[in-house]
């Protein structure tokens, strides 16, 4: 394969993971503090809290959803919030939060 094929590729799956982001799907296992929000075309179907497994059936679309976990929701708020408001590298962060 020349240059410009494994360009165009890495362009197109890069396009195509944007798309599928903006949208909100595309997500197999989201980051902490998000659930997953299953859809039968429109229509909330169902709702998976962060770390629980479930496989959805083909016709289903998934999105993310800001957790409704109120302990994770806090730790997230507190993660983002001294990250940006102090000089602390994330090896810091993650020690301090663990």
């Amino acid at each position: 394969m020349s240059t410009d094929t494994h360009l165009d590729q890495a362009r197109n799956s890069l396009r195509g993971r944007l798309d599928s982001a903006r949208k909100g799907g595309g997500v197999v296992r989201p980051c902490y503090g998000y659930d997953r929000v299953f859809f039968e075309g429109e229509k909330l179907v169902k709702r998976v809290p962060y770390g629980q497994k479930f496989s959805k059936p083909k016709e289903w679309t998934v999105k993310r959803a800001v957790s409704e976990d109120q302990e994770i929701a806090a730790s997230v708020r507190w993660l983002f919030g001294t990250f940006a408001n102090t000089d602390c590298s994330l090896r810091q962060l993650v020690r301090q939060f663990n």
